[in-house]
Parts: structure tokens; C-alpha cells; sequence
């Protein structure tokens, strides 16, 4: 509906085979999409709004643990090489001794770099 006020719908309930539909200022632009299927709703949205393309897949998020400090390393170089916008790599609780809060692993990262 393209209107931005309040608005009404007498259900078929009430009256015998028929809706009404009104709005606080009057007129409004209604569209109903019918279709047995959802997909076919949206499409006739779809029809109506346009379209807009999928973002690329690296868009989407990527997560990856890392197990080691030359793991983290490898998949920075990879987004690099890659041009893959990357703002943050992580680690998981891997990186604590004995998954200990404030500590550090050092067998898996025996170099510790902030």
C-alpha cells in the first residue's frame, strides 16, 4: 500500500464475499500479489520494485578460526592475494592456555604479536 497513514480492512467476515480497504488521508495505491505459490508473490514484487543483484559471496561474512599463528598468517596472505576486503582476523579460544581467559598458547603461537 502506498500510503503512509493509518488505515482500515473490513474483512469478507462482515460483509458477504466482500474487503474493504481505507485510509485516513483517502486515497492509497493498493497492490496485491496473488499466486499458489510464495515464489510467485514475489515475483510480481519483484515485477513491480525491481530487482538489485546479489553481493559477492565474500560479502556475505567469512569466518575462519584459526589454530595456529602461521594459519592466520596463510589465510591473511590468501585474502591479500585475492584482493578480498578483509578489516579483522580473529582467533578463537585456541589461542589460550588450556582455555584459560587472559592467558596465551604458545605452542600454537609462540610469538605473540598484538
Amino acid at each position: 500500500m502506498d500510503d503512509p497513514s493509518t488505515w482500515w480492512w473490513t474483512s469478507a467476515a462482515t460483509y458477504a464475499g466482500q474487503s474493504f480497504f481505507s485510509t485516513a488521508n483517502g486515497q492509497a495505491g493498493f497492490y496485491l500479489f496473488r499466486a499458489p505459490r510464495l515464489r510467485g508473490v514475489l515475483a510480481g514484487y519483484q515485477a513491480l520494485t525491481g530487482t538489485f543483484p546479489l553481493p559477492p559471496a565474500w560479502a556475505l561474512a567469512t569466518t575462519v578460526g584459526h589454530t595456529t599463528s602461521r594459519a592466520r598468517s596463510r589465510i591473511a596472505q590468501r585474502f591479500r592475494d585475492k584482493d578480498i576486503p578483509c578489516d579483522a582476523l580473529y582467533l578463537d579460544i585456541i589461542h589460550q592456555d588450556d582455555y584459560k581467559p587472559f592467558t596465551w598458547n604458545r605452542l600454537h603461537f609462540p610469538t605473540r604479536r598484538p
